[in-house]
């Protein structure tokens, strides 16, 4: 029977691991702040609308 050397898989660094889920966890907090801005806007958008029938002023939270 022949003899076969077997090698271990080469992995990725561990900074390459890091890198990725640090990155993965940057997107989902500027998505997350994006949708939750956006929802806030419309929320104050309609009660000024509903309110008194017409739109008297737009605010933007910070």
């Amino acid at each position: 029977m022949a003899h076969l050397e077997v090698q271990p898989k080469p992995s990725r660094p561990w900074w390459v691991w890091l890198l990725i889920v640090l990155l993965v966890i940057l997107l989902a907090g500027i998505l997350l702040r994006k949708f939750s801005s956006e929802e806030k806007t419309s929320t104050v958008l309609s009660r000024a609308a509903n309110s008194s029938g017409m739109l008297l002023a737009k605010t933007v939270p910070d």
